[in-house]
Parts: structure tokens; C-alpha cells; sequence
């Protein structure tokens, strides 16, 4: 577990995604202590109770000298966020997980869903493994070009009018059917089902990219649209996997909103 970290790359992909082309942390972290089988926000320095934040690599590597298996991200942006209060903002984040029919029919799921959201106006979400049997898609906070992202009435409201929209493309170009429970929708058909669900809640935490996941020990590892159909396990395997970005903002010079490959293990987070 701790040789993985030690992969070139892997741990700037985690602390990019913490500062999202920001010169400074926008997201509070946690991890997934594998000592006590907990996820746990604040520092592992006994010296220091504040919140978590992986702003560098020595902050990962005590993290894990402290029993972390795996690393997640706040969806929401802070100021501060050591002080979680000042709100920025947050992104507007899905996840699809299959509960019968395995990774085949989240693939399947995916696939609409982005053509639904293209649809939409956002050509170009990020979407990554979850690490398990599904995936995570996000719309980047800076993506929003309507309304104001600081504004979280505004920013709800768009989420599930996005969600009911998706739902409704999906529907009617396959066989699924829906049911519809709060922030999650439960997605039926002969494949099987799975559920997509809304990150929204307050101080919610995502998996970051190229972390482990806790329970499969395989890489949430960022993908392309067009890799979806062909993914497999395989190729989330820590052995295999080679440490990729998950760009935030498509409008940050250099920078591309789909995921490329880190060829440097070396330097600080691209700013903005």
C-alpha cells in the first residue's frame, strides 16, 4: 500500500485536486484509516487538531506513517479550508455504483449520462473509477458559466434539475427504468441495477483521484469519455496504473479538462 503512494506522481495528482489551480488548498481532506477501519478529517499530528488538508507530500506520507489506506477530498471549496466556514462554492458531483449486474451495466449508465450532459452544455465533465464497481463524474465549480457559483440555492437547483433532465434522456434511450429517492435514483433493467446518487451534502467528501479505494484496494483512477466502454478492473490495478491528473478547470492556461498523464513526480500544484 505505501510502495503505491511512492509511484511518480500519484501524490501530486492528490494535492492538484486539493488546490483545483488554486495558488492556495480550496478543499478540506480526510483519510481512511485503516487502523481503526474509520474515516478520519483531522490531522494525524497530535500536535495539531484542525482539520485535515493534503497541501503537500509530507502531509500524505505522515497520513500514512499514521495507518492511511486511502485519501478523499471535499466537493465544496473554502477560503480557508482549515476553518471549513467560508464557503466558495462547490462542484456539482455525481456517483453511479452498480448494486446487481457489475461494472458492465455502470459503464452502460455512464455512457448515456455523459451524452446526456453534453446535451446540456457541459461537454466536458471530469470522470474517474470510483474504485469499486462505478464511477464518479464532476462538473467543475469553475465549468458553471450561468448563474453565480457561489450562490448554493443556485447551485442545488441546477444539480437536480440535472439529475431529472439525465434521468430523463436515459429513459427514454434504453431500457431503464427509474425510481426516484431523494438524491438518489435507482436505475432498473434485464442488465441489473444501480443507483445514481448526488454528492451534495454539506462538507461531502469524494474520493480523490488516484487514491485506493478503502475496501477494493484498486485505483480511482481519472478516465477519458471514450475509454468507458473498454475499462476494466485491470486496468485500475495499483501495479498497472500510471498516475493521472483530474484537471479542474478547462479555463486554467495548460490545463485540459480531461485527465492526462503526470510525467514528473517533481514540483508544486499548477496555479492559476
Amino acid at each position: 500500500m505505501k510502495h503505491y503512494y511512492q509511484k511518480s506522481g500519484v501524490k501530486r495528482a492528490i494535492i492538484d485536486f486539493v488546490h483545483s489551480g488554486s495558488d492556495k488548498p480550496i478543499r478540506e481532506c480526510a483519510f481512511y484509516n485503516n487502523s481503526i477501519e474509520q474515516i478520519q478529517r483531522k490531522s494525524p499530528n497530535p500536535n495539531d487538531n484542525s482539520v485535515l488538508v493534503l497541501d503537500s507530500e509530507e502531509k500524505i506520507s505522515t497520513s500514512l506513517r499514521n495507518g492511511a489506506k486511502a485519501f478523499y477530498a471535499s466537493v465544496w471549496h473554502y477560503s480557508n479550508p482549515h476553518e471549513p466556514s467560508e464557503i466558495r462554492g462547490r462542484d456539482i458531483t455525481w456517483t453511479i455504483k452498480s448494486v446487481e449486474g457489475g461494472l458492465s451495466i455502470t459503464k452502460k449508465v455512464t455512457q448515456l449520462f455523459l451524452e446526456a450532459l453534453k446535451r446540456e452544455g457541459f461537454p466536458q465533465p471530469l470522470v474517474k473509477y470510483s474504485g469499486k464497481l462505478g464511477f464518479d463524474i464532476l462538473i467543475p465549480k469553475d465549468q458553471i458559466q450561468s448563474g453565480s457559483p457561489e450562490d448554493l440555492d443556485f447551485l442545488a437547483d441546477l444539480h437536480r434539475d440535472l439529475t431529472k433532465d439525465i434521468c430523463n434522456y436515459i429513459t427514454e434511450h434504453s431500457s431503464f427504468s427509474l425510481e426516484d429517492e431523494s438524491s438518489t435514483v435507482k436505475l432498473t433493467s434485464r442488465m441489473g441495477t444501480c443507483l445514481l446518487t448526488e454528492l451534495r451534502w454539506r462538507r461531502g467528501l469524494l474520493l480523490t483521484p488516484m487514491s485506493l479505494h478503502p475496501g477494493s484496494g484498486l485505483v480511482s483512477v481519472p478516465l477519458l469519455s471514450r475509454e468507458i466502454p473498454n475499462f476494466s478492473v485491470v486496468d485500475a490495478s495499483p501495479e498497472k496504473v500510471h498516475a493521472r491528473e483530474w484537471s479542474i478547470s478547462s479555463n486554467i492556461p495548460g490545463k485540459k479538462a480531461e485527465p492526462s498523464v503526470l510525467h514528473s513526480p517533481k514540483g508544486t500544484p499548477v496555479k492559476a
